[in-house]
C-alpha cells in the first residue's frame, strides 16, 4: 500500500468524523456549509439549497466519494478497506493457533506479547481464548472460532470440539472438585472427544463425560456421565451413545473421522467403559 492510498483513507476516515448534527445547526442558522467530496462542493454559481444538502447527508454521499476512483470500481467505501488489509500467508490463524502462541508466550513470562495474542483473537474471531487457560492436546474450534468465549478456569479434555458463539464459563451455583490444583471449581470440566455445537452455553461447576455431543443453543447447567446426547433449554439428555452404537455417532466427532473404524470403535470402548446407565440425577456431580 503506498502513501498515496494510506493519505486516502486518513482523508475519508477524518470524514467519517464530521458531527452531522452541527452541520444541521449551522444549516438552519443559514451558514454556508460545504463538504469535501460532496456534491455541495461545487463552483460558485451551482449553489444547491438547505433541503439538497441534507439530503446528500441522509443518502451517506457525502463521506463514501474518494478524490480519487477506486482500483476495482464497485464500492468507492469498501474497496480502499480491501486494499488495507495486507496478505500475510495464505490463511487466517485459527482461534487455537493464536492461543497456542498466547500460552506459550505466557509460560515463558512474556505477559505483553501473551495479551497481543489475546487481542488478535478478539479482532480476527471476536472470541476471547486466555492464555491463561489450559488446554490439553488440540482442541477443534469450529469455522476458526467464531465468537466462542472460554474461562481461564475452564478444563477442556483434548480432541474436544467446540463450535461458534459457544460461552464455557463459570457461576457462583455449582462447584466441582479440580484435581489439577487441587481446590472447588465453578468452571466446567469437558470431558475427551466430547462436541459441543453452535451457540451452546456451559457454565457452572459442572463435568461433561467423555464423548458428549451438546446440541446447538442448548444450556447445560448440570453434569451427565461419559456418551450424554444433550439438548434443549435448560440442557436435558435426549440419547445417549454406547459401545453398541458408538460407529452411529462416529461423523458427529470430527477428530473421530481421522481414525479407522477399528481404532475409532477401540476409543469409544475406552472412553465408554465407566458408562453406567442411571438417571440423571444419578449422573450429577454438582457440589453446592
Amino acid at each position: 500500500m503506498d502513501h498515496g492510498q494510506i493519505e486516502e483513507i486518513l482523508h475519508r476516515l477524518s470524514q467519517l468524523e464530521v458531527d452531522t448534527a452541527t452541520l444541521r445547526s449551522e444549516l438552519s442558522s443559514g451558514a454556508k456549509t460545504a463538504i469535501p467530496g460532496s456534491v455541495a462542493e461545487e463552483p460558485q454559481g451551482n449553489s444547491h439549497s438547505n433541503e439538497q444538502l441534507l439530503d446528500v447527508l441522509a443518502n451517506g454521499d457525502w463521506p463514501t466519494k474518494p478524490r480519487q476512483s477506486t482500483p476495482n470500481g464497485w464500492d468507492s467505501l469498501v474497496d480502499p478497506w480491501v486494499d488495507a488489509v495486507p496478505t500475510i500467508g495464505d490463511k487466517v490463524p485459527s482461534a487455537y493457533r493464536i492461543w497456542q502462541s498466547s500460552r506459550r508466550y505466557f509460560l515463558k513470562g512474556d505477559l505483553e506479547r501473551a495479551s497481543r495474542c489475546e487481542r488478535l483473537n478478539y479482532i480476527m474471531h471476536n472470541s476471547y481464548v486466555p492464555a491463561e487457560l489450559d488446554l490439553k492436546d488440540e482442541v477443534t474450534f469450529a469455522y476458526g472460532g467464531i465468537g466462542v468465549i472460554v474461562h481461564k478456569d475452564s478444563e477442556i479434555q483434548k480432541n474436544v470440539t467446540i463450535g461458534a458463539n459457544v460461552t464455557i464459563g463459570g457461576n457462583g451455583h455449582q462447584q466441582r472438585f479440580d484435581e489439577r490444583k487441587e481446590i472447588y471449581s465453578t468452571v466446567p470440566k469437558i470431558g475427551e472427544l466430547t462436541t459441543i455445537g453452535a451457540c451452546a452455553n456451559i457454565s457452572g461447576g459442572i463435568e461433561l463425560g467423555p464423548m458428549t455431543i451438546v446440541a446447538p443453543n442448548a444450556v447445560v447447567t448440570k453434569s451427565f456421565g461419559p456418551g450424554s446426547i444433550l439438548g434443549g433449554v435448560p440442557a436435558k439428555k435426549i440419547g445417549q451413545i454406547t459401545v453398541e452404537n458408538a460407529l452411529r455417532y462416529r461423523a458427529k466427532f470430527l477428530p473421530a473421522r481421522r481414525l479407522n473404524e477399528t481404532d475409532y470403535q477401540e476409543l469409544a470402548e475406552a472412553l465408554l467403559a465407566n458408562n453406567i446407565e442411571s438417571t440423571d440425577d444419578d449422573k450429577e456431580k454438582n457440589h453446592g
